[in-house]
Protein backbone atom coordinates (compact mmCIF):
# COMPACT_ATOMS: atom_id res chain seq x y z
CA UNK A 1 0.00 0.00 0.00
CA UNK A 2 1.61 3.32 -0.98
CA UNK A 3 2.69 5.63 1.83
CA UNK A 4 1.33 8.64 -0.05
CA UNK A 5 -0.49 8.88 -3.37
CA UNK A 6 1.59 10.33 -6.19
CA UNK A 7 0.65 13.67 -7.64
CA UNK A 8 0.17 13.04 -11.34
CA UNK A 9 1.08 16.61 -12.30
CA UNK A 10 4.46 16.48 -13.99
CA UNK A 11 5.27 12.86 -13.24
CA UNK A 12 4.37 11.68 -16.73
CA UNK A 13 7.17 13.92 -18.06
CA UNK A 14 9.82 12.00 -16.11
CA UNK A 15 12.15 10.05 -18.39
CA UNK A 16 14.97 9.01 -16.08
CA UNK A 17 15.57 8.29 -12.40
CA UNK A 18 18.81 9.28 -10.67
CA UNK A 19 19.58 7.42 -7.46
CA UNK A 20 21.51 8.41 -4.42
CA UNK A 21 23.43 5.26 -3.53
CA UNK A 22 24.89 5.13 -0.01
CA UNK A 23 21.93 4.32 2.24
CA UNK A 24 19.32 4.58 -0.50
CA UNK A 25 20.37 1.60 -2.63
CA UNK A 26 22.88 -0.16 -0.39
CA UNK A 27 23.24 -0.83 3.33
CA UNK A 28 26.55 0.76 4.28
CA UNK A 29 26.04 0.38 8.04
CA UNK A 30 25.26 -3.32 8.05
CA UNK A 31 27.90 -4.12 5.43
CA UNK A 32 30.70 -2.34 7.27
CA UNK A 33 29.67 -3.75 10.65
CA UNK A 34 29.76 -7.26 9.18
CA UNK A 35 33.20 -6.67 7.63
CA UNK A 36 34.62 -5.37 10.91
CA UNK A 37 33.30 -8.47 12.66
CA UNK A 38 34.70 -10.76 9.94
CA UNK A 39 38.15 -9.20 10.32
CA UNK A 40 38.00 -9.58 14.10
CA UNK A 41 38.86 -5.93 14.77
CA UNK A 42 38.65 -5.07 18.50
CA UNK A 43 35.81 -2.56 18.08
CA UNK A 44 32.05 -2.59 17.82
CA UNK A 45 31.29 -2.90 14.13
CA UNK A 46 28.18 -0.74 14.20
CA UNK A 47 29.92 2.06 16.09
CA UNK A 48 32.88 1.89 13.72
CA UNK A 49 30.58 2.17 10.70
CA UNK A 50 28.84 5.20 12.16
CA UNK A 51 32.14 6.89 13.01
CA UNK A 52 33.46 6.26 9.50
CA UNK A 53 30.34 7.69 7.92
CA UNK A 54 30.39 10.66 10.32
CA UNK A 55 33.63 11.83 8.75
CA UNK A 56 32.10 11.82 5.27
CA UNK A 57 30.31 15.18 5.21
CA UNK A 58 33.13 17.16 6.91
CA UNK A 59 35.68 15.69 4.50
CA UNK A 60 33.58 16.64 1.47
CA UNK A 61 33.08 20.11 2.89
CA UNK A 62 36.86 20.53 3.00
CA UNK A 63 36.93 19.82 -0.74
CA UNK A 64 33.91 22.00 -1.51
CA UNK A 65 35.42 24.92 0.43
CA UNK A 66 38.81 24.60 -1.24
CA UNK A 67 40.58 23.70 2.01
CA UNK A 68 41.47 20.34 0.46
CA UNK A 69 42.29 19.80 -3.20
CA UNK A 70 39.87 17.64 -5.17
CA UNK A 71 39.96 14.18 -3.63
CA UNK A 72 37.61 11.39 -4.64
CA UNK A 73 35.51 9.47 -2.16
CA UNK A 74 37.91 6.52 -2.03
CA UNK A 75 40.61 8.98 -1.00
CA UNK A 76 38.40 10.70 1.56
CA UNK A 77 37.26 7.38 2.99
CA UNK A 78 40.89 6.33 3.40
CA UNK A 79 41.81 9.56 5.20
CA UNK A 80 38.92 9.02 7.60
CA UNK A 81 39.78 5.35 8.07
CA UNK A 82 43.41 6.06 8.88
CA UNK A 83 42.30 8.47 11.58
CA UNK A 84 39.82 6.00 13.06
CA UNK A 85 42.39 3.21 13.18
CA UNK A 86 45.01 5.44 14.80
CA UNK A 87 42.54 6.73 17.40
CA UNK A 88 41.66 3.17 18.36
CA UNK A 89 45.20 1.83 18.36
CA UNK A 90 44.52 -0.61 15.53
CA UNK A 91 47.49 -1.41 13.32
CA UNK A 92 46.90 -2.79 9.82
CA UNK A 93 49.29 -3.29 6.95
CA UNK A 94 48.89 -1.01 3.95
CA UNK A 95 47.30 -3.86 1.99
CA UNK A 96 44.92 -4.69 4.85
CA UNK A 97 43.87 -1.05 5.23
CA UNK A 98 43.39 -0.69 1.46
CA UNK A 99 41.21 -3.78 1.36
CA UNK A 100 39.13 -2.57 4.31
CA UNK A 101 38.70 0.79 2.58
CA UNK A 102 37.31 -1.04 -0.43
CA UNK A 103 34.43 -2.39 1.65
CA UNK A 104 32.62 0.68 0.26
CA UNK A 105 32.87 -1.08 -3.13
CA UNK A 106 31.22 -4.18 -1.69
CA UNK A 107 28.16 -2.83 0.11
CA UNK A 108 25.13 -5.10 0.12
CA UNK A 109 21.96 -3.84 -1.62
CA UNK A 110 18.78 -3.56 0.41
CA UNK A 111 16.47 -6.56 -0.15
CA UNK A 112 14.18 -4.65 -2.53
CA UNK A 113 16.88 -2.85 -4.49
CA UNK A 114 17.66 -5.23 -7.36
CA UNK A 115 14.07 -6.30 -7.99
CA UNK A 116 12.76 -2.76 -7.73
CA UNK A 117 15.42 -1.37 -10.05
CA UNK A 118 14.73 -4.11 -12.59
CA UNK A 119 11.04 -3.19 -12.61
CA UNK A 120 11.75 0.54 -12.90
CA UNK A 121 14.25 -0.11 -15.70
CA UNK A 122 11.46 -1.36 -17.99
CA UNK A 123 10.08 2.21 -18.22
CA UNK A 124 12.87 4.58 -17.21
CA UNK A 125 16.55 5.19 -17.74
CA UNK A 126 18.26 4.46 -14.43
CA UNK A 127 21.48 6.08 -13.28
CA UNK A 128 23.40 6.62 -10.11
CA UNK A 129 23.91 10.18 -8.95
CA UNK A 130 26.27 9.69 -6.08
CA UNK A 131 29.23 11.37 -4.48
CA UNK A 132 30.99 8.03 -4.80
CA UNK A 133 33.73 7.97 -7.43
CA UNK A 134 33.12 6.26 -10.74
CA UNK A 135 35.33 3.22 -10.08
CA UNK A 136 33.64 2.67 -6.72
CA UNK A 137 30.15 2.82 -8.22
CA UNK A 138 31.03 0.47 -11.09
CA UNK A 139 32.57 -2.06 -8.69
CA UNK A 140 29.55 -1.81 -6.40
CA UNK A 141 27.16 -2.37 -9.31
CA UNK A 142 29.00 -5.51 -10.37
CA UNK A 143 29.20 -6.78 -6.78
CA UNK A 144 25.51 -6.21 -6.03
CA UNK A 145 24.03 -6.91 -9.47
CA UNK A 146 22.62 -3.39 -9.72
CA UNK A 147 21.13 -2.94 -13.23
CA UNK A 148 22.07 0.65 -14.00
CA UNK A 149 21.78 2.08 -17.51
CA UNK A 150 24.41 4.67 -16.65
CA UNK A 151 26.78 5.41 -13.79
CA UNK A 152 27.04 9.11 -13.00
CA UNK A 153 29.28 10.36 -10.24
CA UNK A 154 29.85 13.78 -8.70
CA UNK A 155 33.45 13.18 -9.75
CA UNK A 156 32.41 13.87 -13.36
CA UNK A 157 31.42 17.42 -12.45
CA UNK A 158 34.25 18.29 -10.05
CA UNK A 159 31.66 19.02 -7.37
CA UNK A 160 30.01 17.10 -4.57
CA UNK A 161 26.30 17.06 -3.82
CA UNK A 162 24.51 19.22 -2.83
CA UNK A 163 26.23 21.58 -5.27
CA UNK A 164 23.77 22.34 -8.11
CA UNK A 165 26.39 21.47 -10.72
CA UNK A 166 25.87 17.80 -9.88
CA UNK A 167 22.08 17.73 -10.37
CA UNK A 168 22.06 20.00 -13.41
CA UNK A 169 25.08 18.21 -14.86
CA UNK A 170 23.27 14.88 -14.66
CA UNK A 171 20.29 16.27 -16.56
CA UNK A 172 22.62 17.77 -19.16
CA UNK A 173 24.55 14.53 -19.73
CA UNK A 174 21.28 12.62 -20.11
CA UNK A 175 20.02 15.27 -22.58
CA UNK A 176 17.03 15.99 -20.38
CA UNK A 177 15.39 19.04 -18.89
CA UNK A 178 15.68 19.03 -15.08
CA UNK A 179 11.95 18.30 -14.69
CA UNK A 180 12.38 15.14 -16.80
CA UNK A 181 14.79 13.72 -14.22
CA UNK A 182 13.64 12.37 -10.86
CA UNK A 183 16.04 12.15 -7.93
CA UNK A 184 15.47 9.13 -5.68
CA UNK A 185 16.97 9.22 -2.19
CA UNK A 186 16.45 8.34 1.44
CA UNK A 187 17.95 11.69 2.48
CA UNK A 188 15.50 14.61 2.43
CA UNK A 189 18.37 17.11 2.24
CA UNK A 190 19.55 15.54 -1.04
CA UNK A 191 16.03 15.73 -2.45
CA UNK A 192 15.63 19.37 -1.42
CA UNK A 193 18.81 20.32 -3.26
CA UNK A 194 17.63 18.40 -6.33
CA UNK A 195 14.18 20.01 -6.23
CA UNK A 196 15.78 23.45 -5.98
CA UNK A 197 17.41 22.69 -9.34
CA UNK A 198 14.09 21.69 -10.91
CA UNK A 199 14.31 17.90 -10.60
CA UNK A 200 11.32 15.80 -9.52
CA UNK A 201 11.79 13.92 -6.26
CA UNK A 202 11.02 10.53 -4.73
CA UNK A 203 11.63 9.86 -1.05
CA UNK A 204 12.29 6.24 -0.08
CA UNK A 205 12.93 6.12 3.68
CA UNK A 206 15.47 3.58 4.90
CA UNK A 207 14.74 3.29 8.65
CA UNK A 208 17.74 1.05 9.28
CA UNK A 209 20.31 3.08 7.33
CA UNK A 210 22.18 3.88 10.55
CA UNK A 211 21.24 0.67 12.29
CA UNK A 212 18.57 -0.06 14.85
CA UNK A 213 17.66 3.14 16.66
CA UNK A 214 19.65 5.29 14.24
CA UNK A 215 18.56 8.84 13.50
CA UNK A 216 16.63 9.76 10.37
CA UNK A 217 16.39 13.21 8.78
CA UNK A 218 13.06 15.04 9.26
CA UNK A 219 10.86 15.91 6.32
CA UNK A 220 7.68 17.86 5.68
CA UNK A 221 4.35 17.31 4.04
CA UNK A 222 4.19 17.82 0.28
CA UNK A 223 7.96 18.34 -0.02
CA UNK A 224 8.40 15.47 -2.45
CA UNK A 225 6.52 14.26 -5.50
CA UNK A 226 6.42 10.63 -4.36
CA UNK A 227 7.01 8.84 -1.06
CA UNK A 228 7.36 5.06 -1.22
CA UNK A 229 8.38 2.36 1.24
CA UNK A 230 10.83 0.74 -1.19
CA UNK A 231 11.79 0.58 -4.86
CA UNK A 232 9.12 -1.95 -5.75
CA UNK A 233 6.44 0.32 -4.37
CA UNK A 234 8.04 3.28 -6.12
CA UNK A 235 7.70 1.41 -9.41
CA UNK A 236 4.03 0.74 -8.66
CA UNK A 237 3.31 4.39 -7.88
CA UNK A 238 5.03 5.63 -11.02
CA UNK A 239 3.22 3.03 -13.13
CA UNK A 240 -0.08 4.23 -11.65
CA UNK A 241 0.82 7.84 -12.41
CA UNK A 242 1.64 7.02 -16.03
CA UNK A 243 -1.67 5.19 -16.34
CA UNK A 244 -3.57 8.09 -14.78
CA UNK A 245 -4.51 6.17 -11.64
CA UNK A 246 -4.31 7.62 -8.15
CA UNK A 247 -2.42 6.00 -5.31
CA UNK A 248 -4.23 4.44 -2.38
CA UNK A 249 -2.58 6.58 0.31
CA UNK A 250 -3.54 4.52 3.34
CA UNK A 251 -4.07 6.89 6.26
CA UNK A 252 -4.22 4.13 8.84
CA UNK A 253 -1.80 3.44 11.70
CA UNK A 254 1.74 4.54 11.02
CA UNK A 255 5.08 3.81 12.72
CA UNK A 256 5.90 6.69 15.04
CA UNK A 257 9.61 6.50 14.21
CA UNK A 258 8.79 7.79 10.72
CA UNK A 259 6.76 10.78 11.89
CA UNK A 260 8.77 13.71 10.51
CA UNK A 261 8.75 17.12 12.08
CA UNK A 262 10.69 20.36 11.87
CA UNK A 263 13.91 20.93 13.76
CA UNK A 264 14.61 17.39 14.92
CA UNK A 265 15.62 13.98 13.73
CA UNK A 266 13.51 10.87 14.00
CA UNK A 267 14.82 7.56 15.22
CA UNK A 268 14.57 4.19 13.57
CA UNK A 269 12.62 1.46 15.37
CA UNK A 270 14.19 -0.51 18.19
CA UNK A 271 13.63 -3.81 16.43
CA UNK A 272 14.17 -5.27 12.99
CA UNK A 273 10.53 -4.80 12.02
CA UNK A 274 10.87 -1.42 10.32
CA UNK A 275 10.56 -2.61 6.76
CA UNK A 276 7.83 -5.07 7.69
CA UNK A 277 5.81 -2.18 9.15
CA UNK A 278 6.24 -0.20 5.97
CA UNK A 279 5.30 -3.08 3.71
CA UNK A 280 2.28 -3.88 5.84
CA UNK A 281 0.73 -0.64 4.61
CA UNK A 282 1.46 1.55 7.61
CA UNK A 283 1.09 5.10 6.41
CA UNK A 284 3.73 7.72 7.05
CA UNK A 285 2.31 10.96 8.33
CA UNK A 286 4.46 13.96 7.43
CA UNK A 287 4.34 17.15 9.43
CA UNK A 288 2.95 20.38 8.09
CA UNK A 289 5.04 21.86 5.34
CA UNK A 290 7.05 24.95 6.11
CA UNK A 291 6.69 28.00 3.85
CA UNK A 292 8.52 27.45 0.59
CA UNK A 293 11.75 29.26 -0.27
CA UNK A 294 12.20 31.81 -3.03
CA UNK A 295 12.40 31.28 -6.79
CA UNK A 296 14.07 28.09 -7.97
CA UNK A 297 16.96 29.97 -9.58
CA UNK A 298 18.00 31.17 -6.12
CA UNK A 299 17.10 27.93 -4.37
CA UNK A 300 19.41 26.01 -6.69
CA UNK A 301 22.28 27.79 -4.96
CA UNK A 302 21.15 26.58 -1.55
CA UNK A 303 23.41 24.18 0.28
CA UNK A 304 22.09 21.09 2.02
CA UNK A 305 23.66 18.24 3.94
CA UNK A 306 25.90 16.12 1.70
CA UNK A 307 24.55 12.64 1.01
CA UNK A 308 25.75 9.69 -1.03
Amino acid sequence: MPLTPPSHAGLTAVRALAFDVFGTVVDWHGSIAAEVARLGLPVDGGEFALAWRAGYAPAMQQVRSGTLAWTNIDGLHRRILDGLLAARGIVLTQDEAADLNRIWHRLQPWPDSVAGLARLKTRYTLTTLSNGNLSLLVAMAKFGGLPWDAVLSAELFGHYKPDPEVYLGAARLLDLQPQQLMMVACHPSDLRAAAACGLRTAYVPRPLERGVGGAMEPWHQDEFDVVAADFVELAGQLEAARAGRGGAGNAGPFPSFLTPFAGATTAAPSSGGALRLLRAGAGVRPAARRPGPGPSARRCRARARPSG
